[in-house]
């Protein structure tokens, strides 16, 4: 199987309409085409990794801020009890 056939409309599967766009295109063209949306939705994924994680990061630090505010207000003799939930 050469280039042109492997990356041909019929052997990729798309509808007639975008086959024939796809068609007008050289083998060339279609890999580049194909790499470019590849590394896009590479990076993409790779976006809402760093993003999920940086909301973690964000969320304990938000709880650490808060445990450090009430041992402040502890020791200054404002809390007297304290009852945690969920730890």
């Amino acid at each position: 199987m050469n280039a042109e056939e492997a990356s041909s409309a019929n052997s990729i599967g798309l509808r007639l309409e975008d086959g024939v766009a796809w068609e007008l295109f050289s083998p060339a063209q279609r890999f580049l085409i194909v790499a470019v949306i590849g590394v896009a939705v590479s990076e993409s994924k790779k976006n809402g990794i760093i993003n999920q994680l940086k909301k973690s990061v964000e969320l304990r630090v938000s709880d650490f801020n808060l445990i450090l505010f009430v041992f402040r207000f502890l020791e200054m003799g404002l809390l007297k009890k304290i009852v945690f939930f969920g730890f």
